[in-house]
């Protein structure tokens, strides 16, 4: 059984949202995180930049098959936004499905950036996934076929620092920011 989510907000010209998927306690993120990511994505039709979070040992439950899919075409995506960070790619399901949905129907998306973090053991924690996983999750996400031709795919060697938004106007901050990306 679905909820239902009623959300306003007296900002509806802001550009960038950060967005943290939290889990439950039993170690899931919430089911219905799709239609709650749907209302933020309508009540910020503005939006350019959304970075998404999600606890680093999260899971997701299985949402019903093509949940987004059957989702209407969302004004803002089409229009506004151009960049999508994951600050913590697993390449977990849930988030392939989420980064499918959004540049699939982002015609103005520039740059998604996947933070990626191993997925395979808790002896990898906080290590570089290898060059192989990055190819393996550029494969599943299939990033040929999306709405804007000429988005860039980005795949970092680690999760995104935790204090970036306090420093991402710092120029050697920015300098480096780069540094840490596969060149596959």
């Amino acid at each position: 059984q679905e909820k239902n989510i009623h959300a306003e907000t007296i900002m509806p010209s802001l550009k960038t949202l950060a967005v943290d998927l939290m889990h439950t306690p039993d170690g899931h993120i919430n089911e219905h995180y799709i239609n709650w990511f749907m209302q933020l994505i309508k009540v910020f039709p503005c939006l350019e930049t959304i970075y998404i979070k999600s606890d680093s040992w999260s899971e997701a439950r299985d949402s019903s098959p093509g949940s987004w899919d059957v989702l209407a075409s969302v004004p803002c995506m089409d229009n506004h936004l151009e960049k999508v960070v994951f600050e913590v790619y697993r390449g977990q399901e849930w988030q392939r499905d989420m980064a499918k949905f959004l540049h699939g129907r982002s015609r103005f998306l520039k740059t998604m950036e996947f933070h990626c973090m191993d997925d395979t053991s808790r002896e990898d924690y906080g290590r570089a996934p290898t060059e192989e996983w990055v190819r393996k999750q550029q494969e599943l996400l299939c990033l040929d076929s999306r709405a804007s031709r000429d988005a860039r795919f980005l795949f970092f060697k680690s999760q995104l620092v935790v204090n970036h938004h306090e420093f991402s106007h710092n120029e050697s901050y920015q300098r480096g920011y780069y540094r840490d990306m596969y060149n596959l």
